[in-house]
């Protein structure tokens, strides 16, 4: 299967069953996010096996918690994301690594504490990896976070307030 031609924009569907959220003074809370994403894609890589590379144009996942109630995971269009990207890692073009960058905004309708619904930022940018993809777009693609991602709120990158420490997604182009 090729990769989508330059100028594509590509939707895809995503679920992340039981990711563990760390809550400031709650401790470990999971929530099971479902949601989306599009890219379009820019360029084509041309070194290597190939690849393209992709601009994130829309990220949200969301999902409820008995603690925290509606908790919702959105793209931040930053306008300094570094693309995303899909390599192709072998001859054959079976095997595909698949890396998103995003920036995101957290919404915790229930914060910790009481209030209003709250907004965090996402304190650096996450890479989201699916690193045995047999195509993209993915039927099924496995990702996961290359490391935990900190929410602060907006201008406080140093109050982290939740952890998303892991992120299991399921990706699939409807």
């Amino acid at each position: 299967m090729s990769l989508p031609p330059v100028g594509e924009s590509v939707p895809m569907t995503a679920h992340a069953a039981d990711s563990p959220l760390n809550v400031s003074s709650l401790g470990l809370v999971t929530v099971d996010f479902k949601g989306g994403l599009r890219a379009l894609v820019e360029q084509e890589i041309q070194s290597g096996w190939g690849g393209v590379r992709l601009r994130v144009e829309g990220f949200e996942m969301s999902g409820d918690s008995p603690v925290l109630g509606k908790v919702v995971l959105s793209w931040a269009n930053t306008g300094s994301t570094p693309l995303s990207e899909v390599r192709i890692l072998d001859g054959s073009a079976s095997t595909h690594l698949s890396t998103w960058h995003l920036d995101w905004t957290m919404t915790i309708e229930r914060p910790p504490g009481g209030g209003v619904p709250m907004q965090l930022s996402s304190t650096k940018t996450a890479a989201l990896v699916g690193d045995q993809l047999s195509a993209f777009p993915p039927q099924g693609g496995k990702y996961q976070l290359q490391q935990p991602v900190d929410f602060a709120p907006v201008g406080a990158p140093g109050q982290v307030i939740v952890s998303l420490q892991q992120l299991p997604a399921t990706v699939t182009y409807p």
